[in-house]
């Protein structure tokens, strides 16, 4: 019984470790995707939506869903549509 405890035990702190690590690569490169859908938790969903304001308010620009989003000058949110324009949403 304690070799179980022990292994379920390591089992999750790689998991969490390997959480954290992608968590900070998110953080630290603006052009990695961040997928949201519909099967995450809602903390799971908090954390990714905080990631993406903090990328945005850093770098300027955040990719989510595959759809990369720019801050404005005045402080807008936009993307660059099929051809070439600003889309603010």
């Amino acid at each position: 019984m304690e070799r179980f405890k022990k292994r379920f035990k390591n089992i999750n702190v790689r998991r969490k470790r390997i959480s954290e690590e992608f968590t900070n690569s998110l953080l630290l490169d603006p052009s990695k995707n961040i997928p949201i859908g519909t099967w995450y938790s809602e903390d799971e969903l908090r954390e990714k939506a905080d990631i993406h304001r903090s990328r945005l308010s850093k770098f300027g620009k955040s990719k989510i869903n595959g759809e990369m989003l720019f801050v404005g000058p005045k402080g807008g949110i936009y993307k660059i549509s099929a051809d070439g324009k600003k889309k603010y949403v």
